[in-house]
């Protein structure tokens, strides 16, 4: 209905330098198919780059098991609930969260927006 607005060149753009952080994983395995430098940075990395190739899903929750009753309750509620949670970033550092995700089954992937709220906890 509204693609004829955005110029499809300009996405990559606007997902790269989003004031939010957004990231792509895989609901399964929960390795990282794609972030932007936002939440790179916020994770601790220098680049997306290094963000996709050395974030290891699950790890960073602070509890492990969060990540498997977040993804569940995300199918069931078909993403209508914000999360809050905390998740550690390279350096070992609790960054708190609240996320907005939506999961594509078919797709095996979870789509999730966050802000990194940790100045306010």
């Amino acid at each position: 209905k509204y693609s004829n607005m955005i110029d499809q060149n300009v996405i990559p753009e606007i997902f790269d330098n989003m004031p939010f952080s957004v990231m792509i994983a895989e609901v399964t395995s929960s390795k990282l198919i794609s972030c932007n430098l936002c939440f790179a940075k916020t994770m601790g990395f220098e680049t997306v780059k290094d963000c996709i190739e050395g974030y290891k899903g699950s790890a960073y929750y602070t509890n492990p098991l969060d990540r498997d009753k977040y993804v569940e309750d995300v199918i069931k509620s078909k993403g209508e609930k914000t999360y809050e949670m905390s998740l550690t970033d390279i350096k070992g550092q609790v960054r708190w969260f609240r996320f907005s995700s939506l999961v594509n089954t078919s797709r095996n992937a979870i789509i999730s927006i966050g802000v990194d709220f940790t100045a306010q906890k």
